[in-house]
């Protein structure tokens, strides 16, 4: 079935008289008073904010594909604005099959459909002629119940595209995983892995499970040496400070949602940190002074007094308040905000084997993830042209990367996109004509992260200073097996 489209001007002077009929018979005006009501004058004034609404949202959401926007189908655009707008609105079911029945409609996703009705609705509750009509916020809620169909919907019709001529899957995923690896050779070497500190990084850029638990060790530390201070009348308003400080915490903690890659407020939770190291401070001068003191008054000794247990205390956990500050500055927390990472290294350091084994890794926990080789891009045309011929798929970027985003969200898993060794093949030459419209395609969606390596001797000839601190690339350097030399010469041997 076709869309029946309208011109925005139709579509939008159709809704806004139902609108308004649907508000008159929800306010159960009788005959008289519907008589008075000025409808026209509202009809008129609430086409107006819609037309308003639709030319800035395209402004921020510009349609570059075939299909039609939500908003200019007439029967979608009607049912939506019954299910999110009014009380009485019809079943879920009924918007999905609308959404069904006309593929060429391209489905908004929550993100866009939240914004679309933040700013109708910022504009009718603002306006001094349609205030009667006051939208409340239960409409996002509206909108994130029907999220997970559209998901359905947008992926089955991305399947059926003509551009696309491959179907997203783990196991397509998985393959050409395992074909790039393989074409490293005797760069990765599965029976000499040694876990190195460094895999922890890609918990935090995935947001894998492992982060979760990670996260709340450090948490869960610092809460139990905080809750475990003692009483002491000396120091009541220092260790108020610290309880309210630990309140905050837990109120930050609480408030993210690992699987759904809400952003970690590492500036929040390093300001109530501060405060509790500052209160420690203040204890500890005041318990020794007064420790000093009783020692001048004869009143205790060296090796025992009553400050000892609740020093010791505080020692304990200042320790972990800078433990879990160190966690949140370090390059995980940050990867797990900003999963844009360039890791540099030598040559020879254990780069691409590194990186083969957090993929290897990856497939076996269900995590998905694209690996691909910097040799293998060898010409002089565009990355993604590259990248799509050794792929094998008939694409654009932005068909290719919202096809990603939506498989990531669907599953809840972040797919982290991985380029090994961009300053061999032709690299040296395209990466930095190319490598900020590159990145930026890729930071338009949430669910997507990416990590090229490099090696150092080429990183300033592969992409500039400049433009490595332009795009906000986390940086990071892989040192191999420097402190841990043993160990590898151990399971060398052993092999």
């Amino acid at each position: 079935m076709e869309p029946v489209t309208l011109a925005i001007g139709g579509a939008s002077y159709y809704v806004a008289t139902k609108f308004v009929d649907q508000f008159i018979s929800q306010e159960g005006y009788g005959w008289f008073r519907k008589q008075l009501f000025p409808k026209q004058r509202y009809v008129d004034r609430l086409y107006q904010l819609i037309e308003e609404t639709a030319s800035e949202f395209e402004v921020e959401y510009p349609t570059d594909s075939g299909k039609v926007p939500f908003y200019q189908s007439q029967p979608l655009f009607d049912v939506l604005n019954e299910y999110i707008l009014f009380k009485e609105f019809p079943d879920k079911a009924e918007v999905v099959n609308k959404f069904s029945d006309y593929p060429s409609v391209l489905p908004p996703t929550q993100k866009q459909l939240e914004r679309f009705y933040a700013i109708l609705a910022l504009k009718i509750n603002e306006c001094e002629t349609l205030k009667k009509l006051h939208i409340e916020e239960t409409y996002k809620e509206k909108i994130f119940d029907i999220n997970e169909e559209l998901i359905q919907i947008k992926l089955i019709l991305r399947s059926i595209d003509e551009k696309l001529t491959f179907h997203l899957n783990d196991d397509w995923l998985n393959e050409k995983n395992r074909q790039a690896i393989a074409d490293l050779g005797g760069r990765y070497t599965p029976e000499l892995n040694l876990k190195l500190e460094i895999a922890k990084i890609f918990e935090g850029l995935g947001r894998t499970q492992n982060f979760s638990e990670l996260f709340y060790s450090h948490i869960d530390g610092f809460l139990i040496k905080g809750n475990k201070l003692c009483t002491c009348d000396e120091i009541s308003s220092q260790l108020s400070v610290i309880s309210k400080s630990l309140t905050e915490i837990i109120t930050l903690y609480q408030a993210i949602d690992f699987s759904k890659l809400t952003k970690i407020p590492t500036d929040e939770f390093c300001k109530s940190i501060a405060s509790c190291n500052n209160a420690v401070a203040e204890s500890e001068s005041v318990l020794w002074k007064l420790r000093e003191e009783a020692k001048a008054a004869g009143e205790s000794n060296d090796y025992s007094d009553k400050y000892s247990s609740i020093l010791r205390e505080l020692r304990d956990f200042d320790y972990e308040c800078n433990k879990l500050s160190t966690f949140l500055n370090s390059i995980t927390v940050k990867l797990s905000n900003n999963p844009f990472l360039l890791l540099e290294g030598e040559a020879g350091i254990g780069k691409s084997h590194l990186l083969a084994d957090v993929v290897e890794t990856r497939i076996k926990t269900g995590s998905p993830s694209l690996f691909l080789l910097g040799q293998q891009l060898t010409s002089d045309e565009s990355p993604w042209v590259q990248i799509f011929k050794r792929l094998q798929v008939d694409t654009t970027s932005d068909d290719f990367l919202e096809k990603l985003n939506l498989y990531a969200q669907k599953n809840n898993k972040r797919i982290l996109i991985f380029i090994d060794a961009i300053n061999e093949g032709n690299g040296n030459k395209f990466w930095d004509d190319n490598i900020n419209s590159f990145v930026e395609e890729i930071k338009r969606f949430d669910w997507l992260g990416l990590i090229m390596s490099v090696r150092s001797t080429y990183k300033n000839i592969t992409i500039s200073d400049e433009n490595v601190s332009r795009i906000d690339f986390e940086t990071h350097e892989h040192i191999g097996f420097k402190n841990i030399e043993l160990k590898a010469v151990n399971l060398f041997y052993d092999n």
